[in-house]
C-alpha cells in the first residue's frame, strides 16, 4: 500500500475520500466488535459506561478509533453537503465519547491533541470556526451522553482515571520500560536479542522491544520513515496554515508515533493498516505535489523546501 500510493500519488480529494471511506467504516466497525464480543446490544450500548473498560481491549482495539476521529475533524474542516457534515460530527462525538469511556486515557488524550492542533493550525476566521466546531462535537457528545448514559451507574475505574492529575497519570508503563531494559545486556543495545526475544506483550512501547528484538540502531531505522515524514509534514503545516488536507496529514503520521508509545501499533490486527495508511497518503501527496502547483506559487516553494 506504501509503495503504491508513493507510486502513483495522491490528490487532495483523493485524500478526502480516504477520509470518508474510514469515518463511515468506524460506526459498523464498533458495532461489529461489540456484537461479535456480546458485550452490548443496541438498546443497552449505555452498559458501556459501567463497564469500566473491561473487554473493549482498550489497549489494541481503541486507540486505531482515534484515526477515524482525526478523519472526521478533517473532513468537517472541507467543503461538502451539510447532511454530510451532521454525519461526520454526529460519528466524531459517538466516537469520543466511546474512547472516553473505554479508560483508554493514551487514546483520549491523541483526541485532545488533534483537537488542539487543529485549533491552532489556522488563523483569522478559520481559528474562530475550528473552535464553533469543537464546541458543537462537544455540546452533542454531552446531549448523547445523557441521552444513552441515563440509568448506568459510571464505573470506579473510570472515576479513578478521569477524577484526578494523579488517577491521569498513575500507570505501570514507565517501570515495564525499565524492566524491558534491564533485561538486555550491554551488546544488545546494538544488536538485540533476536526477535522471539519479546513474542507477548512486554514493555507497552513499540520503541523498547524493537531496540529488545534487533537493537538500537534497527529501531532507529525502523521508524526512520514516520519520523522524517513527521518533521517535514509539521514544517509544510507551520509554514502554510488554514490547510486542512495539511493538519490531517500530520497528525495522520502522528497516530503511529503516538501510539507506538503505549503500545504496538504496527503490529496490532486492528491499528496496523492505519500506521501505515499515514505514511502512504503522506508520500502519495508528496509524490503529487512536488514541482506541481498546489494552489499558489507560495505553497508550491514551502511543498519544494520540505521535500
Amino acid at each position: 500500500m506504501v509503495l503504491y500510493f508513493a507510486a502513483i500519488g495522491l490528490r487532495e480529494d483523493e485524500i478526502k475520500r480516504i477520509a470518508m471511506i474510514i469515518v463511515f467504516v468506524a460506526p459498523f466497525s464498533v458495532w461489529a466488535f461489540l456484537t461479535h464480543s456480546e458485550i452490548a446490544k443496541l438498546e443497552t450500548i449505555g452498559v458501556i459506561i459501567s463497564l469500566g473498560g473491561e473487554g473493549l481491549a482498550y489497549n489494541s482495539y481503541i486507540p486505531y478509533l482515534t484515526f477515524p476521529v482525526i478523519a472526521s475533524f478533517f473532513l468537517l474542516t472541507t467543503g461538502g453537503a451539510r447532511v454530510f457534515k451532521i454525519l461526520y460530527a454526529l460519528i466524531a462525538s459517538h466516537l469520543s465519547l466511546y474512547i472516553l469511556f473505554s479508560t483508554s486515557r493514551q487514546s483520549f488524550l491523541f483526541v485532545i491533541i488533534a483537537a488542539v492542533f487543529f485549533l491552532f493550525s489556522f488563523r483569522g476566521h478559520w481559528r474562530f470556526k475550528m473552535a464553533r466546531m469543537f464546541l458543537g462535537i462537544t455540546t452533542l457528545s454531552w446531549i448523547i451522553f445523557i441521552q444513552f448514559g441515563s440509568g448506568f451507574e459510571i464505573s470506579d475505574k473510570f472515576s479513578d482515571r478521569y477524577s484526578s492529575v494523579s488517577g491521569m497519570a498513575k500507570t505501570p508503563r514507565l517501570e515495564n520500560i525499565q524492566e524491558g531494559f534491564e533485561l538486555l545486556e550491554f551488546h544488545d543495545y546494538l544488536t538485540g536479542a533476536g526477535l522471539s526475544s519479546v513474542v507477548v506483550s512486554g514493555p507497552h512501547n513499540d520503541y523498547v522491544r524493537w531496540v529488545q528484538r534487533i537493537g538500537l540502531i534497527g529501531m532507529i531505522i525502523g521508524f526512520a520513515p514516520f519520523v522524517i515524514g513527521f518533521r517535514k509534514a509539521l514544517t509544510l503545516t507551520r509554514a502554510y496554515r488554514n490547510s486542512p488536507v495539511l493538519v490531517f496529514i500530520w497528525l495522520a503520521i502522528t497516530f503511529t508515533l503516538y501510539h507506538s508509545l503505549f503500545g504496538y501499533p504496527r503490529e496490532d490486527a486492528f491499528q496496523s493498516l492505519y500506521c501505515f495508511l499515514g505514511l502512504a497518503i503522506w508520500l502519495g501527496f508528496c509524490k503529487t505535489y512536488h514541482g506541481n502547483k498546489f494552489v499558489n506559487g507560495t505553497k508550491q516553494r514551502i511543498i519544494h523546501q520540505v521535500m
